[in-house]
């Protein structure tokens, strides 16, 4: 099973103009959807790749998400590595003057890179 909260507050431009704007309605409205959520229980290996079936939760619309990973323990570490495609449409995300594909992609890659250690 993975159970992931992102916090969405936590989201970074690294650009002092974009970290303000992309927390507003337009975009995550981080103050009104504080977190993100992913679920799933579904998850099998294909051609060398772990795939999980979910569903995740972003500014309070759910949909289902297929995240394609790799798993590799070394050292006490397991690092996590995998990508998901998204229609940001779906979500609201990047409504107004930014609605257009030509501005931002409706398809956005997300990819993730988790190091996660034993307590």
């Amino acid at each position: 099973m993975i159970d992931v909260t992102i916090n969405t507050q936590s989201i970074t431009t690294n650009n002092k103009d974009w970290d303000g704007t992309i927390k507003g309605s337009q975009w995550f409205s981080t103050a009104d959807f504080p977190s993100a959520h992913y679920l799933s229980s579904n998850i099998h290996t294909e051609d060398g790749k772990f795939i999980a079936h979910g569903e995740l939760t972003l500014k309070g619309t759910t949909k289902p998400i297929t995240v394609v990973f790799n798993w590799q323990e070394e050292n006490g570490i397991a690092k996590f590595t995998g990508s998901a495609t998204i229609d940001r449409r779906e979500f609201e995300i990047g409504s107004g003057s930014w609605a257009t594909n030509e501005s931002v992609a409706y398809e956005v890659v997300l990819d993730i890179d988790l190091q996660l250690r034993k307590q």
